[in-house]
Parts: C-alpha cells; structure tokens; sequence
C-alpha cells in the first residue's frame, strides 16, 4: 500500500527499480536527543574523531591521509579512531608514521562515544561507495554528532547531504579527495566561528528533522493512513 524511504537518496533509487512514485513517502529516521546533551558553547574541543566500522565503504584510511597531509603542513591534532573491523592493521599501518597522533580505541559503548564525539573539534565520517557497491544509508553519526553540536565534515555520498548541509550543519567533500578532506578539517581546525555557526545550525536542524519521539509520531500518521485507507 505504501512504501516507506528514509531518504530522497533511497526514493530515488526506488523509483529507478520500478516502485510507483505516487507509492513513496520519505521519512526521516530519528534519533532520541535524549541522549545527546551539547557542551555549553565556548568550551574548549580538541582533535578529530572517526566512529564506524573499520571496512571500506566507512572511508577511514582517506582520513588518515588526510591526517598525513595536517601534520605536513605543521598541524597537530590528533585523530581519534572508534570502532573496529577487518581493515583495523591495514589502517594502524597506514597511521604508524603519524606515531601517537592516531589512536584506535577499537570498539567502545555509547557512553565513551558520546564523550569523545562531544568534546571533539570535529567529526569526520569520510564515507564512500566500497568497490562491491556497499554504501551508507542516511549516516547516523553525523545527525548524532550534530546533536552533540560537533561541527561534522563528511562527504557528497548516498543522502548524507540531507542529513548534514553542506556549508550549513557541516563540510563535505567529494569521495576518496584526500587533499578537499584536508582543507575541510582545516576550516573547522582554524575557523571558529564557522565551527561555532556548524555547530549551532546542526543542533537545530537535528532537532527540527530527526527528534525520535516527533519522527515515530509521523511514522505512525502514516500506517495509521493505510489502516484508515483500507476499511
């Protein structure tokens, strides 16, 4: 009766597989903000955080190119690494020449997350479509890190651009460009009141977009829709 897509990204590719248009309805996930407390505005951040999966399609070795490129140019921020996977040595190889400014933490709870994210000068989550076509969905880290207020760099990839507005609530780049990944952490490294504006702007448009409690809301309209449709 309906056909529900979280994203126009999803709607799209939809539509492109034969589901009816006038089928579609998009709906945002949510996040519950309950759990996403922002640091009062003028507390100190510091470093880079990645959170993810170490596979491909979570682009983390482009990050840490991209770290390669910070420190040559004098910088020395650190770059915080949580998660775990199957390319976690590939990628600890690729960071051994960076010495103690890329630390894996490997697999940890929310709660340390939360902290990490929070605290951050700025997330990154350089995405990309993996060579067997893996991709990400609508990146729920980044509306998480919005949520924190963290300014989010990310990249032009799947619907992460509904979720994280480019020059608006975050920077992104195009896939796999190390060097614009650069420049983007650099802006938010050395900018800040453009950090402070992606930080503000994000907390708002999460809270205005991907509430939890308003989105199952919504999600219920529109089941309750087709019932009503039905009888």
């Amino acid at each position: 009766s309906r056909i529900i897509a979280v994203s126009d990204y999803i709607r799209r590719r939809l539509i492109e597989n034969g589901c009816p248009d006038e089928k579609i309805t998009k709906h945002f996930i949510g996040i519950d903000l309950a759990h996403f407390t922002p640091l009062p505005e003028g507390t100190p951040r510091a470093d880079v955080v990645f959170v993810g999966r170490l596979t491909e399609k979570k682009g983390c070795r482009y990050l840490i190119e991209a770290m390669h490129l910070l420190a040559a140019a004098g910088r020395n921020e650190k770059l915080h690494v949580i998660g775990d996977g199957g390319l976690r040595e590939e990628l600890q190889g690729l960071a051994k020449p960076l010495g103690d400014r890329v630390v894996f933490h490997g697999r940890q709870g929310p709660d340390f997350v939360r902290e990490m994210v929070g605290k951050a000068a700025v997330f990154c989550a350089p995405s990309v479509t993996s060579r067997s076509g893996d991709a990400e969905g609508l990146g729920m880290v980044n509306l998480e890190a919005m949520a924190l207020g963290t300014p989010v760099v990310s990249t032009f990839h799947t619907a992460i651009p509904e979720a994280v507005l480019h020059e608006q609530t975050g920077i992104l780049v195009p896939e796999k460009d190390v060097p614009a990944l650069a420049a983007a952490l650099t802006r938010c490294l050395e900018d800040e009141s453009l950090s402070r504006m992606l930080g503000r702007n994000g907390i708002d448009h999460v809270r205005s977009h991907f509430d939890l409690r308003k989105q199952c809301a919504a999600l219920e309209s529109i089941y309750e829709d087709v019932v009503a449709g039905s009888r």
